[in-house]
């Protein structure tokens, strides 16, 4: 598919890599709102933030200078104007798209992760990552998360307020001082759920559980677990409130970053 310049151009990326179900589902929600170009993680990229790696096997040489990517086919039923694997993380993709292709999307849009960006989780996320990578080169840019254990008979419903988000987005761009919108969705989603513009990412508590197991040539392997933690107190106005009533949760994340506070 040719790019049709009168449209804006959409690009897609994830953390979760290219063969994701969330990744395709975006890029259906959106492909009537403009032409959409997929530069995505050749595989999963969980937890990288807006680290700038490439994936050694594919670069076989320095991860930090070498990027390697492919074009890859898309599924059957939907045409982006490009579609590109890159063995890297998501915040390497994007500037792959944007320095490398020479792509010069209206909006960037990471997603849908398999699991929720909220609390703690995004300044971890490389969904959040790929879209504070765009909003770098001062370009809107919209991170989609979805519960891992949504049903997918929900999914047609989330996706239709997946295309009215970008599509006010590319209508009126983020407000002032925004420099990415974080869109969470919760479990079970209503057509008529409302969108509630938190003010704060909540206070949720994660953490690692590393579980060594020595090996015979004298090093440790050390197996990671991952641990949420139960929330003791929901903050009014956070994202986690806006959960755990069943509304889809809007967060803008300031451009500048820091407190005014003396000590």
């Amino acid at each position: 598919m040719t790019a049709d310049r009168a449209r804006p151009l959409l690009l897609v990326t994830n953390d979760d890599g290219i063969a994701a179900h969330g990744l395709w589902d975006l890029v259906r929600a959106v492909a009537g709102l403009g032409d959409v170009a997929v530069v995505a993680p050749a595989r999963e990229q969980s937890w990288t933030g807006r680290a700038h790696r490439s994936d050694p096997d594919e670069t076989g040489t320095d991860p930090v200078t070498a990027v390697v990517s492919r074009e890859v086919a898309a599924p059957e039923d939907v045409e982006p104007a490009c579609c590109h694997a890159v063995a890297a993380t998501p915040a390497r993709c994007v500037r792959l798209a944007l320095d490398g292709l020479g792509l010069r999307p209206a909006v960037v849009l990471s997603g849908i992760n398999s699991g929720s960006n909220v609390g703690a989780l995004v300044s971890a996320s490389g969904t959040l990552g790929a879209a504070w990578e765009a909003a770098g080169d001062l370009l809107p840019a919209v991170a989609f998360s979805r519960p891992e254990r949504m049903d997918r008979t929900q999914v047609p419903v989330m996706l239709a307020h997946v295309r009215s988000v970008v599509g006010r987005v590319l209508s009126d761009g983020l407000p002032a001082g925004a420099a990415v919108l974080n869109v969470n969705f919760p479990s079970e989603v209503a057509a008529d759920a409302p969108w509630t513009t938190t003010t704060t990412s909540g206070t949720s508590l994660y953490g690692h559980r590393m579980t060594p197991g020595p090996q015979d040539d004298g090093t440790t392997r050390w197996a990671l677990d991952f641990l949420l933690h139960e929330v003791a107190h929901v903050e009014p106005g956070s994202d986690l409130e806006a959960l755990r009533d069943g509304s889809v949760s809007l967060t803008f994340l300031p451009s500048r970053q820091g407190l005014t506070a003396t000590w």
